[in-house]
């Protein structure tokens, strides 16, 4: 079974969007997002077999990057992870 983030997406303003997937392995799969100190998840989709979510963010530098990690289970047990760092402009205060 194989998982992937493709896109992250900066939409402005303090949010992002990204979009993952899995394919192998026995469907149906169990999708589950986690981030880091600097991203939040407000909102997750799911389809049979991808995934989006959206969220906002605090930080845009390299040395503290946005970062999610999609964590995919399928119906036998078998997981798959993959991990994503992004650009997101935070608001300014």
């Amino acid at each position: 079974m194989h998982t992937g983030i493709p896109l992250c997406t900066n939409m402005g303003e303090g949010f992002y969007g990204c979009s993952g997937g899995a394919n192998g392995g026995t469907p149906p799969y169990t999708f589950s997002w986690t981030s880091n100190a600097y991203a939040t998840i407000d909102h997750v989709a799911i389809g049979p077999t991808n995934t989006r979510i959206e969220g906002s963010c605090t930080r845009s530098t390299i040395g503290s990057p946005n970062q999610v990690t999609l964590t995919v289970r399928d119906s036998v047990g078998a997981t798959a992870s993959a991990q994503r760092n992004f650009k997101c402009t935070p608001l300014v205060p």
